[in-house]
Protein backbone atom coordinates (compact mmCIF):
# COMPACT_ATOMS: atom_id res chain seq x y z
CA UNK A 1 0.00 0.00 0.00
CA UNK A 2 2.87 2.11 -0.35
CA UNK A 3 1.88 6.13 -0.89
CA UNK A 4 -1.67 5.47 -0.18
CA UNK A 5 -3.04 7.47 2.19
CA UNK A 6 -6.38 5.88 3.84
CA UNK A 7 -8.28 7.55 6.78
CA UNK A 8 -11.77 8.37 8.05
CA UNK A 9 -12.79 11.44 8.44
CA UNK A 10 -15.50 11.94 11.05
CA UNK A 11 -17.86 15.28 12.06
CA UNK A 12 -16.24 17.10 15.73
CA UNK A 13 -12.72 14.94 15.40
CA UNK A 14 -9.34 14.57 13.60
CA UNK A 15 -9.31 12.47 10.86
CA UNK A 16 -8.68 8.39 11.46
CA UNK A 17 -5.63 7.34 9.38
CA UNK A 18 -6.18 3.44 8.53
CA UNK A 19 -2.99 1.16 8.07
CA UNK A 20 -2.48 -1.57 5.93
CA UNK A 21 -4.89 -4.72 7.44
CA UNK A 22 -7.65 -4.50 9.64
CA UNK A 23 -8.86 -2.26 11.62
CA UNK A 24 -12.03 -2.30 13.89
CA UNK A 25 -14.65 0.43 14.00
CA UNK A 26 -16.54 0.60 17.90
CA UNK A 27 -17.26 1.81 20.79
CA UNK A 28 -14.24 0.25 22.66
CA UNK A 29 -11.90 1.86 23.68
CA UNK A 30 -9.27 -0.50 22.08
CA UNK A 31 -10.80 -0.18 18.58
CA UNK A 32 -8.53 1.67 16.08
CA UNK A 33 -11.58 4.23 15.17
CA UNK A 34 -13.10 4.65 18.18
CA UNK A 35 -16.57 5.74 18.68
CA UNK A 36 -18.16 6.52 22.03
CA UNK A 37 -21.70 6.67 21.23
CA UNK A 38 -24.13 3.96 22.75
CA UNK A 39 -25.58 3.54 19.12
CA UNK A 40 -22.41 1.97 17.84
CA UNK A 41 -21.35 -2.13 19.28
CA UNK A 42 -18.41 -2.61 21.30
CA UNK A 43 -16.78 -4.36 17.75
CA UNK A 44 -19.26 -2.75 15.48
CA UNK A 45 -17.35 -3.20 12.13
CA UNK A 46 -14.22 -4.51 10.31
CA UNK A 47 -12.11 -2.12 7.40
CA UNK A 48 -9.65 -4.51 5.62
CA UNK A 49 -7.10 -2.11 3.76
CA UNK A 50 -4.93 -3.91 1.16
CA UNK A 51 -2.14 -3.40 -1.62
CA UNK A 52 -3.20 -0.85 -4.04
CA UNK A 53 -5.85 1.14 -1.49
CA UNK A 54 -8.84 -1.38 -1.63
CA UNK A 55 -10.75 -0.68 1.20
CA UNK A 56 -13.24 -3.46 2.50
CA UNK A 57 -15.81 -2.68 5.39
CA UNK A 58 -18.09 -5.59 7.31
CA UNK A 59 -20.14 -5.31 9.66
CA UNK A 60 -19.27 -7.72 12.80
CA UNK A 61 -22.91 -8.27 13.86
CA UNK A 62 -23.71 -4.52 15.19
CA UNK A 63 -27.42 -4.19 16.68
CA UNK A 64 -27.55 -1.49 14.66
CA UNK A 65 -26.12 -2.50 11.05
CA UNK A 66 -23.37 -0.70 9.35
CA UNK A 67 -24.84 1.52 6.34
CA UNK A 68 -22.87 2.88 3.35
CA UNK A 69 -24.79 5.54 1.12
CA UNK A 70 -27.37 4.17 2.21
CA UNK A 71 -27.11 0.73 1.71
CA UNK A 72 -26.92 -1.69 4.66
CA UNK A 73 -23.52 -3.54 4.32
CA UNK A 74 -23.87 -7.43 4.33
CA UNK A 75 -20.69 -9.33 3.95
CA UNK A 76 -17.90 -7.75 2.72
CA UNK A 77 -18.42 -4.17 0.36
CA UNK A 78 -15.68 -2.50 -1.33
CA UNK A 79 -15.28 1.29 -0.04
CA UNK A 80 -14.12 4.03 -2.54
CA UNK A 81 -13.27 7.82 -1.61
CA UNK A 82 -15.98 9.89 -0.37
CA UNK A 83 -18.61 7.16 0.76
CA UNK A 84 -20.33 7.53 3.74
CA UNK A 85 -20.65 5.00 6.45
CA UNK A 86 -23.49 5.21 9.20
CA UNK A 87 -21.91 3.25 12.08
CA UNK A 88 -25.27 3.34 14.23
CA UNK A 89 -25.89 6.89 14.25
CA UNK A 90 -22.52 7.85 14.11
CA UNK A 91 -21.52 9.14 10.19
CA UNK A 92 -18.13 8.74 8.94
CA UNK A 93 -16.85 9.86 5.15
CA UNK A 94 -13.81 7.29 3.88
CA UNK A 95 -11.02 9.43 2.46
CA UNK A 96 -8.75 6.84 -0.11
CA UNK A 97 -5.81 9.32 -1.83
CA UNK A 98 -3.61 7.40 -4.50
CA UNK A 99 0.31 8.20 -4.07
CA UNK A 100 0.46 11.58 -6.02
CA UNK A 101 -3.00 12.82 -4.12
CA UNK A 102 -1.67 11.67 -0.66
CA UNK A 103 1.48 13.60 -1.29
CA UNK A 104 0.04 16.94 -2.55
CA UNK A 105 -2.95 16.34 0.90
CA UNK A 106 -3.06 18.72 3.29
CA UNK A 107 -4.97 17.14 6.31
CA UNK A 108 -6.63 19.91 8.28
CA UNK A 109 -6.57 19.88 12.46
CA UNK A 110 -8.80 22.20 13.67
CA UNK A 111 -7.67 23.27 17.20
CA UNK A 112 -10.66 25.48 18.76
CA UNK A 113 -8.80 29.02 20.37
CA UNK A 114 -8.42 28.86 23.53
CA UNK A 115 -9.52 32.47 24.08
CA UNK A 116 -7.65 35.72 24.69
CA UNK A 117 -4.78 36.39 26.93
CA UNK A 118 -5.70 37.09 29.88
CA UNK A 119 -5.52 41.20 31.15
CA UNK A 120 -1.96 41.93 31.12
CA UNK A 121 -0.67 39.15 29.67
CA UNK A 122 2.66 39.55 27.72
CA UNK A 123 2.29 38.16 24.27
CA UNK A 124 5.25 37.65 22.32
CA UNK A 125 5.70 36.79 18.77
CA UNK A 126 8.62 35.32 17.13
CA UNK A 127 9.16 35.95 13.29
CA UNK A 128 12.74 34.14 13.20
CA UNK A 129 12.26 31.11 11.51
CA UNK A 130 8.78 33.09 8.85
CA UNK A 131 9.57 31.76 5.66
CA UNK A 132 9.06 35.23 4.30
CA UNK A 133 10.29 37.82 6.29
CA UNK A 134 7.63 40.36 8.21
CA UNK A 135 8.63 44.14 7.19
CA UNK A 136 7.18 46.96 9.61
CA UNK A 137 4.96 49.28 8.48
CA UNK A 138 5.51 52.58 8.20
Amino acid sequence: MEGWQVFFEIPGKPPVELREGESIIGRSRTSAVHIPETTVSRQHARVTVNDGGIVLLADLGSANGTVVNGEKVEGDRRLADGDRVLVGDAELVIRILAPAEAADATVRVVIPPLGPPPAGATVRMDFADAATPVLPTA
